[in-house]
């Protein structure tokens, strides 16, 4: 089961609508030291959030949510603007549409000045994410490997192995998987990477991706929290650990702030 993109409301499965607790309000002092915002459109520069409630029941092979054609037009742009032309007959090197902020932020990571853009998907589409403008930002292709690798596939690995324990294919009896949620809550922020830049379409480049994506299982008993906790020792399928809570990430470089490795030996509980 998930629920749609933006919403407030992202009640355990089956146990009924109920709000989670909304973050403190901003500082009016602290908000007014940030980067301008984006007056990008919707259509041009993408959505600011995406949240969904997942469990062992949650389809991991939806098709078709590939980004559309007008949808997060940006990329489009920057895509077209990334390409390296010569700068004149007879010089050598070239040039590109791009800003010198942002060429500099992507030579300095050790990426190429034309690097490709993609439109990243900010619910996975496997995982039920539609490919329109509201579920999508403009990522760089190694931006959008590090969100695949380090958010989106645990989530996914997460959901197949809740629903081999919940068919005991890995242990038996472990009725109490069916309580375990995944609550997956993703923003962009609402300050500019490059708020200076003459190209337009890097307005929609934000400063980072925040995500908050946790388990959600309150009422476990603690026989079955020492199960799970060990089932890399019992099964070497645990549980995968999902990211830090509020962790964000470059959407040029892809870097996770702060750095994380996952624990091989899985999530605890």
């Amino acid at each position: 089961m998930r629920h749609l993109l933006g919403s407030d409301l992202a009640p355990p499965v089956g146990q009924g609508a109920g709000k989670r607790p909304r973050e403190a309000e901003p500082d009016p002092a602290a908000e007014a030291t940030k980067k301008p915002r984006t007056l990008r459109s919707l259509t041009q520069g993408g959505g600011t959030s995406a949240s969904a409630v997942y469990d062992w029941r949650s389809p991991t092979g939806f098709v078709g949510n590939q980004p559309k054609d007008g949808e997060c037009t940006d990329v489009e742009e920057l895509g077209r603007r990334r390409v390296i032309r010569p700068v004149g007959p007879g010089e050598e090197g070239g040039e590109n549409g791009l800003s010198q902020a942002l060429v500099d932020m992507l030579e300095a990571h050790g990426m190429d000045a034309d690097s490709d853009w993609v439109k990243g998907h900010l619910e996975n589409d496997n995982l039920g994410g539609p490919g329109t403008s509201a579920n999508l930002t403009p990522l760089t292709r190694k931006a959008n490997g590090s969100y695949l690798g380090k958010v989106e596939a645990p989530v996914k690995k997460a959901i197949e192995r809740l629903r081999q324990l919940k068919e005991g294919k890995t242990v038996k009896g472990l009725e109490e998987v069916e309580e375990i949620k995944i609550l997956f809550d993703v923003e962009v922020s609402p300050e500019l990477m490059f708020p200076d830049s003459e190209v337009d379409c890097e307005k929609s480049i934000r400063e980072y991706i925040k995500i908050d994506v946790r388990y959600h299982c309150p009422e476990l008993s603690e026989t079955t929290k020492e199960i799970l906790n060990g089932l890399f020792e019992l099964t070497k399928l645990p549980l995968p650990e999902l990211p830090p809570r509020g962790i964000r990430m470059n959407p040029v470089t892809g870097e996770f702030t702060p750095q994380w490795t996952p624990n091989p030996k899985g999530a605890r509980f």
